[in-house]
């Protein structure tokens, strides 16, 4: 389910405004981290602590395949979603605000759909037009994990403080609106049985993953150390995607997979997420 179109007043979205977090990444100094690392930091701040609500057994077999994903070492999604983690962290928000892209996109950051939803958060383009996402001469920020999560953190942060930190009625509202979640409290209106059901998919995404953690093979493969990613701005009049990974030393398979919204074209001046150094 997506993002609707909401319109926040532009007071509001300065207030609740992340910075952009630059940094210059060399082979020398690239940071790793490993999985067991991740879900632990994912606990450490998660309004639940632990598995303690019964996961709904169609969410668990319906999101079977996130452990996978986080296991396979030729996949980018341990990082990626240790990147979203770490920015929810940095705004003071929620471990389980890290799950929504697995039911939004299955943290596919290309993903689209006919019906218009783009990107790891699967943003609408009215929602992206009222959160400043970039999206001009050609470029997409819904398809960059960068400017959608900032933007998303945005509205996370407005939610968050509106239904006083009560993570799962904050999820609610962002599959329905802050609008109908409000009415609906009021009792002046229903909800959806999707949105009803997206607390127990992030309920269910935590569980399945902590009780794969009790399977040899998983506990193993999250063993392993992955890269942090970080946010660099290409300098001014810089190449192709893969021609400027190439040059600075970065996979540009895995470069190309973190930045659908700079597949084409020059990158020059724009955010670009690196992965590790070849």
């Amino acid at each position: 389910m997506f993002l609707k179109r909401r319109i926040i007043a532009a007071t509001v979205l300065g207030l609740f405004c992340v910075a952009p977090n630059y940094a210059t990444v060399t082979p020398a100094q690239a940071e790793t981290i490993t999985g067991t690392q991740v879900m632990a930091s994912y606990h450490d701040k998660a309004a639940n602590k632990a598995c303690t609500a019964s996961p709904v057994a169609r969410w668990m077999a319906h999101y079977s395949n996130a452990p996978k994903q986080l296991a396979d070492p030729s996949d980018p999604t341990l990082s990626l979603f240790n990147y979203v983690l770490e920015e929810m962290h940095d705004a003071g928000l929620a471990s389980e605000y890290a799950m929504i892209p697995f039911v939004e996109s299955s943290y596919f950051p290309h993903m689209t759909s006919r019906l218009g939803p783009t990107g790891l958060w699967q943003m609408v383009r009215g929602t992206a037009v009222n959160f400043k996402v970039p999206m001009k001469n050609g470029y997409d920020g819904r398809l960059s994990p960068v400017d959608s999560t900032r933007s998303v953190i945005t509205y996370l942060k407005y939610l968050d403080k509106m239904f006083k930190g009560d993570e799962e009625r904050v999820v609610m509202a962002y599959n329905a609106g802050e609008g109908r979640m409000k009415n609906f409290l009021r009792g002046q209106t229903k909800l959806s049985e999707i949105t009803h059901a997206y607390p127990k998919k992030i309920n269910a995404l935590s569980c399945l993953i902590d009780k794969s953690m009790d399977k040899p093979s998983f506990k193993s493969a999250m063993s392993r150390k992955v890269p942090k990613l970080r946010v660099v701005r290409a300098e001014a009049g810089a190449p192709g995607l893969t021609a400027w990974s190439k040059a600075q030393g970065y996979d540009p398979v895995w470069i190309r997979k973190l930045n659908p919204a700079l597949a084409s074209g020059s990158i020059g001046g724009r955010e670009v997420l690196v992965h590790d150094p070849k």
